[in-house]
């Protein structure tokens, strides 16, 4: 069950009352040992991008999902050619944590969104990884990164597209 006052359409402020309402809810979860990932992604990515779309959202803001797992997917490639195909300008910061989750999937991700990838296999780590992971987001020094070459006209290029950089 989904609790009314955190199903919203649009992006809202975090504020004291929403976390006690998010935390709550998330107390709430049992595991039905099923992993859907992508149904929930594309509502967020639409709600940033709606957002961003609104005129609403300030200037420079960089729209961010972050998606923590514990479970297997089995739609890693369908969710990635999504995230390629719609998801512009949306950041997907990934975390995984356990020995269920396929680490390339949320590293590829990542990649493809010019977000940040990172895992552990012990609860006891959780926090800490997750603090660091999240602290990231706070300090973006460029975005939107491309390189060029002058008289180069083929080149590969790894990480592509190449990710954000923050303090």
């Amino acid at each position: 069950e989904v609790a009314p006052e955190l199903v919203q359409s649009v992006v809202m402020r975090a504020d004291n009352a929403i976390v006690q309402a998010a935390r709550r809810w998330v107390e709430r979860i049992r595991s039905r040992y099923l992993t859907d990932i992508f149904t929930p992604l594309r509502r967020a990515v639409g709600s940033l991008q709606q957002h961003a779309a609104s005129g609403v959202a300030p200037a420079g803001l960089i729209p961010i999902v972050f998606l923590v797992t514990d479970g297997a997917v089995g739609n890693e490639r369908e969710i990635c050619r999504w995230m390629r195909e719609h998801a512009a300008g949306v950041r997907c910061f990934t975390f995984g944590i356990g020995t269920f989750c396929n680490r390339y999937f949320l590293k590829m991700l990542a990649q493809i969104t010019r977000g940040y990838s990172d895992f552990t296999y012990y609860g006891g780590q959780v926090s800490k990884k997750m603090t660091a992971l999240m602290s990231r987001t706070h300090m973006p020094v460029l975005s939107d990164v491309s390189l060029g070459i002058s008289g180069v006209t083929s080149a590969s290029l790894f990480p592509y597209p190449v990710p954000d950089l923050y303090v």
